[in-house]
């Protein structure tokens, strides 16, 4: 529906509602110094350029714009090459549009990390009907089910990690490692940990069991 209201120039951006006679302004409401159309919507604006530029530095590589009809040429060419990139341009247009207008009514914007994560969160649930689920069967274990584990992006590796306290006290965590395809790269377990030290340590602990394993 927002691309559909993208290509017939009809999303109220302030320039729309402006001309329509509606409000005495058309700047950006994130403050730049730009009038606020379509165009400064999906390209110009510095806020999507900071969420594109994030997803870059993720290794996510999103191609630069020129118009909105580059947007849709560029789009119709990865539907045949890179569809999960497609998807993720479109959500964070979509998120960063919402996030607009969660400002302009309530004073309240999300952050380009918060658009960043949803917008890759977002295609993978929506990528994952297509490419990923014919591949899904490589390798794949019973407690690792598509109901139970969702698959990362394309040409991406996802980490699994759990930790445990048995009733003698000892402890012991173990992770693996899959890609896109469900297929298992490494497994990596670890065991004789102090659960109240390390364990306890959370986020850290099982950081450092990751360094450990890919150092391994």
């Amino acid at each position: 529906m927002l691309w559909g209201r993208i290509s017939k120039n009809a999303i109220p951006t302030f320039a729309l509602l402006s001309y329509r006679r509606l409000i005495n302004h058309e700047g950006c409401p994130r403050g730049c110094s730009d009038t606020e159309n379509t165009n400064h919507i999906v390209i110009r604006c510095f806020f999507i350029k900071k969420v594109f530029k994030l997803l870059e530095e993720w290794n996510f590589d999103t191609p630069e714009f020129d118009s909105v009809e580059d947007y849709y040429q560029v789009l119709s060419r990865l539907a045949n090459i890179i569809p999960f990139l497609g998807n993720l341009i479109c959500s964070v247009i979509f998120y960063c549009w919402k996030s607009r207008n969660q400002l302009v009514h309530s004073g309240c914007d999300d952050s380009c990390y918060v658009i960043a994560y949803r917008a890759v969160i977002q295609s993978i649930y929506s990528f994952k009907s297509g490419l990923i689920r014919e591949n899904w069967d490589a390798n794949q274990l019973f407690k690792l089910s598509k109901s139970s584990w969702l698959p990362p992006p394309p040409g991406w590796i996802k980490v699994n990690v759990d930790a445990s306290i048995f009733l003698n006290n000892s402890t012991g965590i173990g992770g693996i490692f899959r890609d896109c395809k469900g297929r298992g790269s490494m497994e990596k377990a670890q065991s004789g940990l102090k659960p109240i030290v390390d364990l306890g340590k959370g986020v850290p602990c099982h950081l450092s069991f990751l360094l450990c394993a890919l150092n391994s």
